[in-house]
Order: C-alpha cells, then structure tokens, then sequence
C-alpha cells in the first residue's frame, strides 16, 4: 500500500514540475515577444505592461469602464494562431468591466471608429491558468480592436 502511495506521490510531483517548467517557458517566451512588440512605432507601455498601438484613431466618444462596448477583433498568440475572433458580419458587444483587464484599460484608450493592436501580458490577460486549449498558462495575447460603439448603463 505504501508503494502505491509513493509511486501517485512521484507521479504527481513530476506533472507539477513538468507544468511549472511549461509555465515558466511560456512566461519567458512571452516575455521575448511583448519586448519585441514594445519595439513598434507608435507603442506604448502602461505601468500594467499592456501594451497599445493605435492603427487608426477614431472621432467618437470614449467608453467608460460600465460602458457595453461593440468591437470587431481578432486574438492571436505570440505564435500568430488566430485563437478567436468575431466575425464582419456581427460584431461583438459586452460589458467592459466583464472582460479581462487588458481590454477593459486599452479600450478606455480607444475612441469609436478607432483601431488598435493591443498586447496583453498574461498578468492582465489569463494569468498561469491559461483558459481553453489554445491559450496555456503565462501566454501573452496580441489583439487588433475596432471599437466600433459604446453606450453607457
């Protein structure tokens, strides 16, 4: 009986190392991506590491943190493979203050009719848990918004 529970405590020590060493390489790997992108014209790095670069300014209103906003995007990892993205034909709308972080600070940046590529560091995107398949643990995400209304509750 003792052999057993040695054996599950072994086996399960290695999957902890083996997800921390994963973790730790896609925090580096990440880390080497977002330093590459802060590079870019027209970049700029807030004190919670987002990163934002406008494409296209836009003349509209700014959305507030409450504000139900409406954007066309897509989201990609450091690698370039597209996770999600809406699709032309309808936009998606959700609350601000329900969606990640990164998003909630760069959108508050944007003006309606604006573009922007925004890059989020995992500490203001999904953290070390990572969420579905695509996006692991520690995965900075690279999206371009089109912030296309926002209306206030």
């Amino acid at each position: 009986m003792k052999q057993i529970a040695i054996i599950f405590a072994l086996l399960f020590l290695t999957n902890l190392t083996f997800a921390d060493s994963a973790l730790e390489k896609e925090k580096t790997e990440s880390q080497k991506f977002i330093d590459k992108e802060a590079k870019m014209a027209k970049t700029e790095q807030t004190l919670s590491g987002l990163l934002y670069r406008p494409v296209k300014e836009g003349n509209g209103a700014y959305p507030g943190a409450t504000d139900t906003v409406t954007v066309e995007y897509k989201g990609t990892l450091r690698t370039g493979k597209v996770f999600d993205a809406s699709p032309k034909s309808q936009p998606a709308s959700f609350p601000l203050n329900g969606v990640i972080p990164c998003w909630t600070e760069a959108l508050k940046k944007m003006r309606v009719g604006g573009t922007a590529i925004i890059i989020c560091p995992s500490s203001i995107a999904y953290g070390d848990r990572g969420v579905g398949q695509d996006i692991v643990g520690g995965a900075a995400l690279k999206f371009e918004v089109k912030l296309l209304n926002t209306k206030a509750f």
